[in-house]
């Protein structure tokens, strides 16, 4: 996911119906976008991680879905990482 903000990150759960309207502050306090929750969000550490290559936060996102997909993800990889979802746009979190 585009985390460039936290504010676009909570918008976006509850755009993409990883949670309910109004419920992603919970979602985020309850742990369930890390490993031990319902989803893992950002496994490669996201943006915080990566800083904002100009161009290549996507193309990042992508490679990690599919080491992912792949079972290549070394210590970042989710057991049950299928599907795989990216998403980069903040206009998700406008809907």
């Amino acid at each position: 996911m585009h985390d460039s903000f936290t504010t676009g990150e909570i918008l976006a759960y509850e755009a993409l119906g990883l949670t309910p309207k109004g419920t992603a502050e919970r979602f985020v306090v309850d742990a369930a976008n890390t490993y031990s929750g319902q989803v893992v969000i950002n496994p490669s550490g996201g943006m915080p991680a990566k800083g904002h290559p100009l161009g290549a936060t996507g193309v990042a996102q992508c490679a990690e879905l599919v080491w992912q997909l792949r079972g290549q993800a070394g210590a970042r990889q989710v057991d049950y990482a299928n599907p795989a979802l990216s998403a980069m746009s903040a206009s998700a979190a406008r809907r």
